[in-house]
């Protein structure tokens, strides 16, 4: 998985998370609390999005468990520039027994629990993952009856005036020039003043004013972003969302093998002016990325965007086969299915895996027998659609390999020997996708091993 390491505020990453989770946080009449030194320098540099990750799935759990008045995120100054995070709640703690196997299997430590609480496994997986990939460690201390505190510790350098990261403001000239929005929400005033302001910082926007209209105009890759109303007739924000997530799932390998463009999930961001009940967590288990209220800050929406579209980019295939040789590419990189994992949890991943397999065997099958035919255009076809598929689903390897064989069908014409080298690379090709499955199936083994139980 790849790791950032940019320059970024980390105060002001703490308040944006305790902000998002703050409407959790009062539906229990708790109080969010951040701890911060005065001398502690915020410019640090780290990935600030997997820290952002780990901080909201800590405190979303935190949340969830504290019986308390509070829960306190503190950041803790350590030698050589490495800082400690801890978040503790006031709820019924774990027993010492049970804080090994917590972070063994990922598990909820009670049953009682499990009914009463949603599960944390996937999070707790997620959080403990991204934690080590950045060089650091993560761990428990808790006393029954007395609360809890997860803790998780990293090297996170100091950064001078000249690296310092620079302030984002919503006016006309940010660069959203392009980005595709569908704006949802059933006051015309509200899409109108949203509206004005998204064009105005280069957006394409699209309006509807309901659930089910958003659901009856969305496909897979037309939208880069949704902003999404909550309570709306006909069909909530929260259905939506989680209609969009099915048929993103549903639709990333059709069953008529027609590829579709490399597309990553939609980000979808909610808005609603409410502020009662668990909002924050419903939006995550609906599928969504975050939440802003209105009326609307632009300079935070502006930064919301710009923070959540910019994990869907990426470098284009062809800088990619450009710069790097196969061999130098990983079998698989979970990255894209981790983040859909995030938003829909576990059972998107085990689904994703299993459609991505039988889509690229069935793909192989087939290609094999147009080779062998000299059916060059159909080879063409259907490498187009494996080296989606296979981008899809992170078999990086494949990906390039697949790319070499459609760019030597595409000479076929010309040079009479392309024929025989797309001949040659076709046992290559069988051989490395055994290989990525296997890696594959190895990861989401470990992965289902660490969650099995949580709820």
């Amino acid at each position: 998985m790849a790791y950032q390491t940019t320059p970024f505020h980390l105060a002001e990453t703490c308040r944006q998370v305790l902000d998002l989770l703050s409407p959790l946080a009062s539906d229990k009449d708790l109080f969010l609390q951040l701890e911060w030194a005065p001398d502690l320098s915020s410019v640090r540099q780290g990935d600030q999005q997997k820290i952002r990750q780990v901080l909201i799935n800590l405190l979303g759990n935190a949340i969830k468990f504290s019986e308390g008045d509070n829960v306190w995120l503190k950041v803790i100054p350590l030698e050589e520039e490495r800082l400690r995070f801890e978040v503790i709640d006031h709820g019924l703690g774990i027993a010492e027994e049970e804080q090994q196997r917590l972070f063994e299997s990922f598990s909820q430590v009670d049953e009682s629990n499990t009914r009463q609480h949603s599960g944390t496994g996937l999070g707790l997986a997620i959080s403990r993952q991204f934690v080590l990939g950045m060089g650091g460690h993560i761990g428990v201390e808790s006393q029954l009856g007395q609360g809890t505190t997860f803790w998780f510790e990293l090297p996170l350098p100091v950064v001078d005036d000249q690296q310092q990261p620079t302030e984002k403001e919503a006016d006309p000239d940010v660069n959203l020039q392009g980005l595709r929005v569908l704006l949802v929400d059933d006051e015309a005033a509200n899409r109108a003043i949203a509206a004005a302001y998204l064009q105005r910082v280069g957006c394409q926007v699209e309006e509807v004013a309901n659930g089910q209209q958003a659901l009856d105009r969305f496909q897979p890759g037309q939208y880069d972003l949704i902003l999404m109303d909550l309570q709306m007739p006909l069909m909530d924000g929260y259905e939506a969302s989680r209609q969009i997530r099915l048929r993103e799932r549903m639709l990333l390998f059709s069953e008529r093998r027609q590829y579709i463009d490399t597309i990553f999930p939609v980000v979808i961001i909610a808005s609603s002016a409410s502020t009662l009940g668990e909002v924050a967590e419903r939006c995550r288990q609906a599928g969504m990325e975050d939440y802003v209220s209105k009326p609307f800050r632009w300079s935070h929406l502006l930064t919301t965007i710009q923070q959540w579209v910019g994990l869907r980019t990426r470098p284009s295939q062809v800088e990619v086969k450009a710069k790097q040789p196969i061999e130098a590419l990983a079998l698989f990189q979970p990255d894209q299915l981790m983040e859909l994992g995030q938003m829909v949890g576990l059972e998107a991943i085990v689904e994703i895996n299993t459609l991505a397999s039988t889509t690229i065997k069935e793909g192989l099958e087939e290609l094999t027998e147009a080779i062998q035919a000299e059916d060059w255009s159909e080879v063409k076809r259907l490498s187009h659609w494996i080296e989606g598929a296979a981008s899809n689903c992170g078999a990086q390897r494949l990906h390039a390999l697949i790319g070499q064989i459609e760019a030597a069908v595409e000479s076929t014409i010309e040079e009479s020997q392309a024929g025989d080298r797309v001949k040659k690379m076709l046992p290559q090709l069988v051989e490395m996708w055994q290989q990525t499955k296997v890696t594959m199936q190895n990861w989401l083994d470990t992965l289902s091993a660490e969650s099995i139980q949580s709820g």
